[in-house]
């Protein structure tokens, strides 16, 4: 899943949003991720499994 969080601007990037109480507002699977990629909405040097 491809989990997308609130974050201030003024906050460092976590290595594990959940555990520091960050607000989730949405995720999408690797279907859609790749649908994505292929429609061109997401650049393909994004990486499914890593944080960008």
């Amino acid at each position: 899943m491809f989990d997308f969080y609130l974050i201030t601007d003024e906050q460092r990037k976590p290595d594990y949003p959940e555990q520091v109480g960050l607000k989730f507002i949405a995720g999408i699977n690797l279907k859609t991720y790749e649908n994505l990629i292929k429609k061109g909405s997401i650049n393909s040097r994004f990486d499914y499994y890593s944080g960008f």
